[in-house]
């Protein structure tokens, strides 16, 4: 199996979704070996190598529009020009029209749930896009069951499409 991951958060390690997308994919390329796993990065090439992985460079400026545009429209692209069989998207930004399945990581939903948190105009409009194409996600992975709940009941997916994950200890 291809799988395609957007790999925005790649080179922001002291992210927690930078932190995610790395441990995801070392755990992924050494425990699913007969899989090829293909992360498309912004910005600086990518100097690491990882078994059974291909960090692919996309040349892009990286602004918050130009963050939604490769969300939206690059990544999906992208996993369709690569010939990917299904795209991960290791944060609640998933691609409203993916025409292929779609995998989307969704931590917590703070910025819908406490209002403190909404932020000006363009974060509420960013989480009702990010909002509006998750339910378009063939499967929603979540860290905890109260995420798990909160994603039930406040973007209506079946439980049948949501798996809840919990984070493990980085061994390093």
């Amino acid at each position: 199996m291809r799988v395609a991951l957007n790999g925005w958060f790649w080179n922001r390690q002291e992210t927690g979704s930078g932190q995610y997308l790395r441990r995801l994919t070392n755990a992924l390329s050494s425990y699913v070996p007969e899989s090829e796993f293909l992360i498309f990065v912004p910005g600086e090439q990518p100097k690491e190598t990882l078994p059974h992985t291909k960090l692919i460079f996309v040349p892009v400026k990286q602004s918050a529009l130009q963050k939604v545009w490769w969300e939206q429209v690059i990544i999906p692209r992208l996993a369709v020009k690569y010939h990917a069989d299904v795209l991960h998207i290791p944060y609640w930004a998933p691609p409203v029209g993916a025409q292929l399945p779609t995998v989307t990581t969704v931590h917590d939903l703070i910025p819908l749930l406490l209002p403190e948190y909404r932020g000006g105009l363009r974060v509420r409009l960013y989480t009702a896009l990010v909002s509006a194409a998750t339910p378009r996600a063939s499967m929603v992975l979540t860290d905890s069951q109260a995420s798990q709940l909160d994603i039930q009941q406040n973007l209506r997916i079946p439980d049948t499409r949501i798996r809840a994950i919990h984070l493990a200890v980085d061994g390093n």
